[in-house]
């Protein structure tokens, strides 16, 4: 009797260590694909910048080019940096939210408390509703205060 008592406990430590490997593995693929998103975004950053500098070798119409390639990157930039959907598309994990929530109607309605609509994402009221609920391992989206005008 006592020896059968053993097996399940040996069997236990098996499938204890065999979870820990697994989990392990899960939150190391969870940081390098972390990893992967923020450097993605900083050297699109560092390219863009680099693409919209002159250079003294630049002729006129290049020149030209750099300057509307900056606007139009300032413009671009200034939309992902604001852009909760963005944000769960890369960090999250999310795929493209496509269901308008009944009550926002697909406009994104401020930072607050969870309405109750099924549209609430990571502090955001998005005004779609969510395909699968968020993911507990994301990190939490920068905080943004924004001044509505009234």
């Amino acid at each position: 009797m006592a020896e059968k008592d053993k097996e399940p406990k040996k069997h236990n430590e098996k499938s204890k260590t065999s979870r820990l490997r697994r989990n392990t593995r899960e939150a190391s693929l969870i940081q390098l694909r972390q990893r992967f998103r923020e450097e993605f975004c900083r050297k699109m950053s560092e390219w863009a910048k680099a693409c919209g500098t002159p250079l003294s070798a630049d002729t006129p119409e290049s020149r030209s080019e750099r300057e509307q390639f900056a606007k139009a990157w300032s413009l671009v930039h200034g939309y992902i940096v604001k852009s909760n959907a963005l944000w769960r598309l890369l960090y999250a994990g999310e795929e493209l939210r496509k269901t308008p929530c009944p009550l926002h109607k697909g406009r994104w309605s401020g930072v607050g408390e969870d309405p109750g609509c099924g549209c609430w994402s990571y502090g955001n009221i998005t005004g779609w509703l969510a395909e699968q609920p968020d993911n507990p391992d994301a990190p939490r989206p920068p905080v943004m205060l924004v001044r509505l005008k009234s």
